[in-house]
């Protein structure tokens, strides 16, 4: 790829994660050209108030809001990538609104949401569970 790649692409290899963040709140915007499931990336250059440019398809679907918080294209072509970042206009996204939207990935609003989940789940066990029993009438044990 490094051969094919032009002047403006550099190639960084392996980032520390003490530097990725800064890498994210500059640049113009992060391309997601593959489907992954759920890529944490495009998140991450949320969370620095960057747009995302995505292929329509995985986790970009749930991660990226199109139009507010990035663009899809929906061709995996060569083509279809090279038009929608020619057309890409970085200024029509608000960073703030960006990194908003990030938070609700955030691990401690995972944390309170799964909390949430689970104590709800075992309110509605325990609420079943006393719908169904049934008092019934009390005999005498048999004899011996």
């Amino acid at each position: 790829m490094q051969a094919l790649a032009k002047s403006n692409i550099q190639f960084l290899g392996y980032v520390p994660d003490e530097e990725i963040g800064d890498y994210f709140a500059r640049c113009w915007a992060f391309i997601l050209p593959g489907q992954e499931d759920f890529c944490i990336a495009p998140v991450e250059a949320q969370a620095a108030g960057r747009p995302v440019i995505a292929y329509a398809a995985g986790g970009a679907l749930d991660t990226v809001i199109d139009g507010v918080t990035g663009v899809f294209f929906h061709h995996q072509t060569p083509e279809a990538l090279i038009k929608v970042i020619r057309e890409f206009n970085e200024s029509s996204y608000d960073p703030a609104v960006i990194r908003r939207h990030a938070e609700r990935f955030d691990k401690r609003v995972f944390k309170e949401r799964l909390s949430a989940f689970i104590e709800e789940k075992v309110a509605e066990h325990k609420n079943t569970d006393a719908q169904d029993l049934r008092i019934l009438p009390r005999s005498t044990p048999p004899d011996p």
